[in-house]
């Protein structure tokens, strides 16, 4: 009876932390709500932009 509440437990930690959202949404959504769309833009632009790994 127990393995079986670990294995919902577990899918259901699994499931949470597989559709919670990365740090850069929050970023373009917090941007976004706080700042307007252009913001939310810019914000999306810049997340989308490569880093130089020289």
């Amino acid at each position: 009876m127990n393995d079986i509440n670990l294995i919902i437990g577990f899918a259901t930690a699994s499931f949470a932390i597989a559709i919670s959202p990365g740090p850069s949404w929050i970023y373009i959504i917090s941007s976004t709500v706080e700042q307007g769309c252009t913001a939310g833009l810019i914000a999306v632009a810049g997340n989308a932009t490569p880093t130089s790994s020289v």
